[in-house]
């Protein structure tokens, strides 16, 4: 079941995927066949592993494989997220893990460095630019972190494991001064929500002189979404030059 399940996976890959002609001979599926052939005790979790691991060859993204029964929202995480720059993780956000805070490093994973975990993790990582790693997939994976805070208060932490909330999007404008928008958008997975907001605001995108996008958290989604917006970010530009 499962290999067939898999060749079915590396048929859509070779055939019907957007990008099969761009990314054509970059996979090696006879080494993962060879692993679930090989696997005396397969079952779904270890599949599935398996998939995702083969999917990393293609460096997309927008690909997942995942129970078609279970939500992403039903993972665990460490109940923080973090961003990297240069050879430290940086906490950006503690929503449910009080033993760390904004602005603390970390420094090792289970003792390894960051520039280690970075080799470690780069075909998952895939990005170039540090500040756009995704470690949420990858905190989970180890037991403690060595912390350092802002005062330079140094400690080791035993990583918890919290069910992950579902993600509630943003969007929404508020004006900050008489001249100056702030809109926030957190994705651009809900094309109709955001041209509503737009629809919504049209006078005051029209009459501010200062538009402030953040997209500081953003889970991306369809450039569909946000075409809307660029007559207004002309408009401004165009508005300025007078």
């Amino acid at each position: 079941m499962y290999l067939k399940i898999f060749e079915d996976v590396i048929s859509i890959l070779h055939n019907d995927y957007a990008g099969c002609l761009d990314k054509k001979g970059c996979d090696n599926p006879n080494f993962y066949r060879e692993k679930i052939q090989d696997s005396g005790n397969m079952n779904d979790e270890k599949f599935v592993g398996i998939v995702q691991d083969y999917l990393l060859d293609f460096k997309d993204l927008h690909m997942e494989f995942k129970y078609t029964a279970q939500s992403t929202e039903m993972e665990d995480d460490v109940g923080f997220a973090v961003r990297r720059y240069d050879d430290l993780l940086y906490v950006v956000s503690n929503e449910k893990e009080d033993r760390v805070k904004k602005g603390y490093a970390i420094t090792a994973l289970d003792g390894s460095t960051v520039p280690e975990l970075v080799n470690i993790h780069k075909r998952r990582l895939m990005e170039t630019e540090a500040e756009r790693e995704n470690w949420s997939a990858i905190l989970p994976q180890y037991k403690s972190a060595d912390v350092v805070s802002e005062s330079g208060n140094s400690f080791t932490i035993e990583l918890k494991k919290y069910p992950k909330e579902i993600f509630q999007p943003e969007y929404s404008i508020k004006e900050i001064s008489k001249d100056t928008l702030f809109l926030t958008l957190t994705d651009f997975m809900n094309h109709n929500a955001i041209s509503k907001l737009i629809d919504e605001n049209r006078s005051f995108l029209t009459t501010r002189k200062n538009l402030i996008i953040d997209v500081r958290v953003n889970k991306g989604g369809s450039d569909l979404a946000y075409f809307e917006l660029l007559p207004f970010l002309f408009f401004l530009k165009e508005k300025e030059k007078k």
